[in-house]
């Protein structure tokens, strides 16, 4: 994570990261979600629906933190199949076409985010489920919403120590 990502996070708590790919040599146990390359059975997006008051930055934080606390671990596949080239000069982007319906949006996305996380809210269509805790998440990220800080381990892209069961 970069000084900026830090930094929003503590300033909103919604997580941000930049890529870092260090050729595993297998599958890695991760607490992250990308959004941009994704793959599940139905089965699971039924029982973990996506939140249609999230959207875009808190969209990969919340739907982790919800396959987490309902009891799914996500794995980062050791061969990377594909990519998502981000930022290009010649992209525009959803807030560049539509800033007045985006930002309004983006807002509410982040307020409702929040409310989430703070109120620790359990609800299977647009909250946090039982099967593991925002704790248990926290400790297996080292991203500690209840507190506002990163682990250094985070920081420096090493591990977790700590695999969910």
């Amino acid at each position: 994570m970069t000084e900026s990502n830090v930094a929003h996070f503590k300033a909103t708590l919604v997580p941000q990261f930049s890529p870092q790919y260090s050729n595993p040599d297998s599958n890695v146990l991760s607490p992250y979600v990308s959004g941009h390359f994704f793959f599940t059975e139905k089965s699971v997006i039924e029982k973990v629906p996506f939140v249609d008051k999230i959207a875009f930055t808190e969209e990969e934080p919340m739907m982790a933190l919800r396959f987490f606390t309902a009891g799914y671990n996500l794995v980062t596949p050791k061969k990377a199949f594909v990519y998502h080239r981000y930022g290009r000069p010649d992209r525009k982007l959803i807030w560049d076409d539509s800033p007045e319906t985006f930002y309004p949006k983006h807002n509410e996305s982040k307020s409702y985010f929040q409310q989430i996380i703070v109120g620790q809210k359990i609800d299977d269509t647009s909250g946090l489920f039982t099967e593991r805790t925002l704790e248990d998440f926290e400790n297996y990220s080292g991203i500690h919403f209840s507190t506002g800080i990163i682990d250094d381990r985070v920081i420096k892209g090493l591990p977790s120590g700590y695999y969910p069961s």
